[in-house]
């Protein structure tokens, strides 16, 4: 059994973020796993979610990666999600389209360009991770243990949740064990064939 809570939040740039967040992440898991329900023995585990927005600039980054340390502090076991940075997707989407606003009939390419957002992201968080002092570990469409797999439909995958999960069971969960703190790409997939074509999922 993979066993996670599962948050998504944006980080501001506040004094208050510290406060914020850790409420959230408290009252997340008490709500997905109270205390009759969870066995105490373990450490917990939270998947957090990033999105574009929490990432946009070095000063949020900063933040987003010193919340992950402070709740890895505590005994919490993460996995992190990140989004392209800012508005990165939009960026390379407009660098991609026609000027008559149509883009190219070779959607394989517009996917693999899309999945550059977030390929760059969980590099640039996972160095971030590193310099705060976690032992971190990023995953990316192209190494065999990546975990996300998903049906051939261009722009519009969906994933196959038995294979996610044995490649989850397989590869993410044991880093969690030995205390590293995986960084998966957010709405990025690859094929069952394992095929150099990335698909964005989006649904």
């Amino acid at each position: 059994m993979v066993d996670f809570s599962v948050i998504t939040f944006t980080v501001i740039t506040t004094h208050s973020l510290t406060n914020i967040s850790e409420n959230r992440i408290s009252s997340a898991v008490q709500t997905l796993h109270p205390p009759s329900a969870r066995n105490e023995t373990k450490p917990r585990r939270i998947v957090v979610k990033f999105g574009g927005s929490s990432l946009a600039d070095k000063e949020r980054i900063t933040k987003a990666a010193k919340l992950i340390s402070d709740e890895f502090n505590k005994g919490t076991r993460l996995v992190v999600v990140v989004s392209a940075m800012g508005k990165m997707t939009d960026q390379l989407f407009s660098l991609v389209n026609h000027e008559s606003g149509e883009t190219s009939d070779k959607t394989s390419d517009i996917d693999d360009v899309l999945s550059m957002g977030e390929r760059t992201s969980v590099r640039v968080f996972s160095t971030v991770l590193k310099r705060v002092g976690l032992d971190a570990k990023y995953f990316d469409p192209s190494d065999p243990d990546w975990p996300i797999i998903t049906d051939d439909q261009y722009s519009n995958a969906n994933p196959i949740l038995e294979l996610c999960l044995q490649k989850v069971r397989e590869h993410v969960d044991p880093l969690l064990s030995r205390g590293k703190v995986p960084v998966i790409a957010g709405f990025v997939g690859i094929n069952q064939r394992q095929s150099e074509h990335y698909w964005t999922w989006r649904k």
